[in-house]
């Protein structure tokens, strides 16, 4: 046997007939080292749910596919490229860059669009008889700066670019995305935060800062809202953007709900025990509770903890979560109901509501969303005619209604105006610590001025129009 049949032997992917992974390696290895920066580009194409075309069609059909996939990228090859099936239904090319900056995505796109594109491939007619003619491809782009890094960071850079959020679909059945030193800080510091996160919550550093809802009729404030904040031991506060996107693309979220939750049922017992009157705080859900069947008990289970009536204790999911299965949202809204907690709708009218169900929700509280006020210094009279309209449709199905994002004191007599209950915002005041609500909303009664006023006299007018 000569040294090219043994080549063939050791270096050749059984499946695809073309080269594997360890040759692969070798020759990007002495290709890099030997050129400049920016000469290539390393690329990851994955197959998405390549597992259930080898279930629904058996492992034959599967190694055709690979084959496919193998055979239509090596003929758009040059003799400098290089390609190999990494493993499974990965693949990983060494491409030679055309220009300055790269691959150009105009000539790669349709070249894995073809890719994708089964319809012609002979022994595959069983795929195209149940509608899977195309594969659905993940590409990631990486064009190399640094030659001297192990082939195994150059990959991950690729990979961060297949995962980029500015990853973009060039057709139906492709989406390509290409790597940043941006994307990849990110990446790296959001993988920092999370590994934090466990010791934070053990060691206490996640705070519950205060939001005050105002009551439109009284001019005190009878409500806040519990709003997370992480006051870390070596980075110092860490803004809600940076951790909150995090906490829920790892499920941690969901751990952190119940210790503000918990936060918040210690600030009641400690309001109570000063001899203050409480006032009811309301505490963030992510939609991932509504699947945990335990949830209501659980909540039931803290507040006994620390003997806090439920009344005091709102429950807060946004619009989102609560469209997204109306089922189980009706379910958990009678559960809540019944154990005697404030059950609350978030951010309604931020694009996923529908007002012809809002009547089956049962909710004790709509808070509409901040968007209702836009960004301008007063809402247009088209937007206030809206407002108007939800207030009144939210009183007439018996909720409460609480106006987010108030910025101002036009807006704040605006709202007091058409009988808003509450109304929240930066005008009011900004989340603040629990000390520093307590001793303005407590000590010092704080009262909003006018407001009582503007609401007696608002009432007198209502009943004298009603007469």
């Amino acid at each position: 046997m000569d040294n090219q049949e043994l080549l063939n032997i050791s270096f050749r992917d059984t499946v695809t007939g073309g080269w594997n992974s360890t040759y692969f390696e070798l020759e990007a290895g002495k290709r890099l080292t030997s050129r400049k920066p920016g000469t290539y580009s390393f690329v990851v194409c994955d197959i998405e749910g390549f597992t259930y075309i080898n279930d629904l069609f058996g492992i034959e059909i599967g190694n055709k596919v690979l084959a496919h996939v193998y055979t239509t990228l090596e003929k758009y090859l040059t003799s400098e490229d290089l390609l190999c099936r990494q493993t499974n239904d990965w693949f990983n090319l060494i491409l030679t860059n055309n220009n300055s900056e790269g691959l150009d995505i105009r000539q790669w796109a349709p070249i894995f669009e073809l890719v994708a594109d089964l319809s012609d491939v002979p022994g595959l007619g069983v795929m195209k008889a149940k509608n899977m003619a195309f594969l659905s491809l993940k590409v990631g782009i990486y064009s190399i700066t640094d030659t001297a890094e192990p082939i195994i960071a150059i990959r991950d850079k690729a990979f961060i670019a297949q995962k980029s959020i500015k990853a973009k679909k060039t057709s139906a059945h492709v989406e390509i995305g290409y790597y940043s030193e941006f994307e990849a800080k990110k990446k790296a510091r959001e993988y920092s935060i999370f590994r934090k996160m466990e010791k934070a919550l053990r060691e206490g550093e996640f705070e519950a800062y205060l939001q005050p809802k105002l009551n439109l009729k009284s001019g005190a404030v009878t409500g806040a809202e519990a709003l997370v904040r992480w006051n870390d031991s070596e980075l110092g506060l860490i803004p809600p953007n940076d951790f909150i996107p995090v906490m829920e693309k790892y499920g941690f979220v969901t751990d952190v709900d119940m210790y503000m939750f918990e936060e918040c049922c210690k600030l009641l017992r400690s309001w109570i025990d000063k001899g203050y009157n409480p006032i009811r705080l309301s505490s963030n859900f992510s939609g991932l509770h509504m699947r945990n069947k335990q949830f209501v008990e659980e909540l039931l289970h803290i507040a006994g903890k620390y003997d806090i009536p439920t009344i005091y204790l709102e429950v807060e999911f946004s619009e989102r979560a609560v469209f997204e299965d109306l089922t189980m949202t009706k379910r958990l809204a009678a559960k809540l109901r019944n154990a005697g907690f404030m059950f609350a709708i978030d951010d309604f009218g931020s694009g996923y509501s529908a007002l012809n169900m809002l009547s089956e929700l049962d909710a004790d509280i709509i808070k509409l969303d901040r968007s209702f006020l836009s960004d301008s210094f007063f809402p247009d009279a088209g937007r206030q005619y809206v407002i108007e309209a939800m207030i009144e449709l939210c009183h007439n199905l018996g909720m409460e209604v609480i106006v987010e994002g108030v910025e101002n004191e036009a807006q704040l007599q605006f709202l007091c105006r058409l009988r808003s209950d509450m109304a929240q915002g930066y005008s009011i005041s900004k989340p603040v610590s629990s000390a520093t609500f307590e001793e303005k909303y407590f000590l010092n009664k704080f009262s909003w001025p006018g407001i009582r006023e503007l609401s007696d006299l608002i009432e007198e007018k209502y009943e004298s129009e009603e007469e």
